[in-house]
């Protein structure tokens, strides 16, 4: 009967160990495995594709404007929305003439593509009526990190020649950073490329904005844009009264091993 028993309660005290052990494995895992790891929050960008559009696509703040972004008015920007098919024919600029960019079909050397993203892509002069495109971000946490991607690229206007440079600057308030910049070859069009930053936010509300820089004047250089997200990085905090769990664990098995040898 005494060894009975003892089978019973050893084996009791196995289905309870294994219980502890599957509920305490994860929190294991989270105070050992991976602490302070980075997550992301969803996206504070409003048509970061560019896919919403008010009187369909060409110069944006002119001809067309994209929801929720802001390019200033004519003669402030010469900055455009495309898809992959009128940019190669042409969107209407403020002077009521077509605008397009080089790729197969109309003379450039490289074929025009989606980016990532897919559909709709912007694209911003960075040598003429030089402006920003932007847009207002809300719900911001001060000190709180950020993570800004978008795909960019480098492209030319069509009926000039010559070799160009390009780069973006892209700010979040008085905080900025610039992309590589992309030697382009004549009637060129070299895209896309994914590109992440980091952030502070440093009031509830910023602006933020993309702005082309482009090389030489009068062979139109443009820079392309795709794909804006905008995250906070939320960091799991240390977990220090998870850590009183862990300890729990350790005492659960000394506990079996005194246990088991009274039993025995």
């Amino acid at each position: 009967m005494r060894a009975v028993s003892t089978k019973l309660a050893l084996g009791n005290l196995r289905m309870n160990w294994k219980k502890l052990a599957i509920v305490a494995a994860p929190v294991v895992g989270l105070v050992f495995g991976v602490p302070g790891a980075v997550l992301a929050s969803g996206n504070l960008v409003t048509n970061g594709g560019f896919e919403s559009l008010t009187n369909g696509y060409g110069q944006l703040g002119s001809v067309t404007d994209a929801t929720n972004w802001v390019s200033p008015p004519p003669d402030g920007s010469y900055n455009f929305v495309f898809n992959t098919t009128n940019a190669l024919t042409g969107v209407t600029t403020q002077y009521g003439t077509p605008l397009s960019l080089y790729g197969l079909g109309n003379g450039g050397t490289t074929a025009i593509t989606a980016s990532p993203d897919g559909g709709n892509f912007a694209a911003l002069d960075g040598a003429y009526q030089v402006g920003p495109l932007s847009q207002n971000i809300s719900g911001l946490t001060v000190n709180a990190t950020y993570t800004l991607t978008f795909y960019w690229g480098a492209a030319q206007q069509t009926t000039y020649d010559g070799d160009t440079t390009d780069f973006l600057t892209a700010s979040l308030g008085s905080e900025s950073h610039n992309t590589s910049t992309i030697n382009l070859p004549s009637h060129g069009f070299d895209a896309w490329h994914a590109v992440s930053m980091q952030f502070t936010a440093t009031a509830t509300s910023e602006v933020l904005s993309f702005l082309a820089t482009g090389t030489p004047n009068g062979v139109p250089p443009f820079s392309v844009l795709d794909g804006v997200s905008l995250t906070e990085n939320v960091s799991t905090p240390e977990p220090a009264t998870l850590s009183l769990v862990v300890i729990g664990v350790i005492g659960a098995v000394a506990f079996r091993r005194r246990a088991k040898a009274k039993l025995a």
